[in-house]
């Protein structure tokens, strides 16, 4: 549980922090690749950076410049593109991404999840707000691209601490551990260096469709694990009937709109 009384001592952050997104990508996922590119593209929080790492060779890095500069032709942000060697864990180019940053605080923009255009806008006003070290979300949607099911889960009720989404994590770089040496699941042992390390966090409640997870098949996880997840953390009849309105007009925000399809 986090203690205040041994939480690092932190300078406050200026109003408007450079954010930098980073992505972890690889050939076979270029489809993805251009909606994630997309979704940065239309974020409403205007001091950001999106940097992709990959191991995917020379072809792959072209493909990688090609849609950087087909978003820099849409708007100012800076986007650039750094190729590493292969055979380095997905925790290793996680953390060749966060060397690169040049922000003052880190968010993890995976090449195949989906982020509403408020997504940094909120998340950082959060982070600021509390003094955070780092803002997570506590819901989330999910979606199952080969059925396209979409749904929206809860993850507030774990046990707090590590009640968020692994996944939507903005950190200040500052108090960034280093992810381990791992293929997969580096995301939570990151939320757990942060715990240990009494560093603050703050939570984005109430607002699923802030990031959106997506099962496409070759993923880092089974479709099983997605299912399982889907499954315990999907939010009760009654809170999806309140939030139905909000959700639709919502997902209908993103570029290309995620159908709504309720698993």
């Amino acid at each position: 549980m986090f203690n205040a009384l041994k939480a690092p001592v932190r300078a406050p952050l200026a109003p408007l922090p450079l954010v930098s997104c980073l992505t972890v990508s690889q050939p076979g996922r270029e489809r993805d690749l251009r909606l994630a590119l997309n979704d940065f593209s239309k974020q409403t929080y205007a001091a950001r950076e999106l940097v992709i790492v990959h191991d995917g060779g020379d072809a792959f890095h072209a493909t990688c410049e090609a849609l950087a500069a087909e978003l820099s032709g849409l708007t100012p942000c800076d986007v650039r593109v750094h190729a590493v060697l292969a055979g380095k864990t997905l925790g290793e180019l996680r953390n060749e991404s966060v060397a690169l940053a040049r922000g003052t605080l880190v968010c993890q923009w995976d090449d195949d999840d989906r982020s509403h255009p408020d997504r940094l806008r909120i998340q950082i006003q959060a982070l600021l707000q509390e003094n955070a070290s780092a803002c997570y979300l506590t819901q989330q949607l999910h979606r199952f691209v080969d059925t396209d099911e979409l749904m929206a889960e809860d993850w507030s009720h774990d046990l707090y601490p590590r009640n968020v989404v692994q996944g939507s994590a903005v950190v200040r770089r500052d108090a960034m551990p280093r992810y381990p040496s791992l293929r997969r699941g580096e995301d939570t042992a990151l939320l757990h260096a942060l715990i240990e390390a009494c560093e603050p966090i703050a939570r984005v409640e109430g607002q699923p469709w802030l990031y959106c997870y997506q099962f496409h098949g070759v993923n880092t996880f089974e479709r099983a694990h997605h299912v399982a997840i889907a499954q315990a953390k999907r939010l009760s009849p009654a809170a999806m009937m309140n939030a139905r309105d909000a959700l639709e007009v919502q997902t209908a925000r993103f570029v290309p709109a995620l159908q709504w399809k309720a698993l």
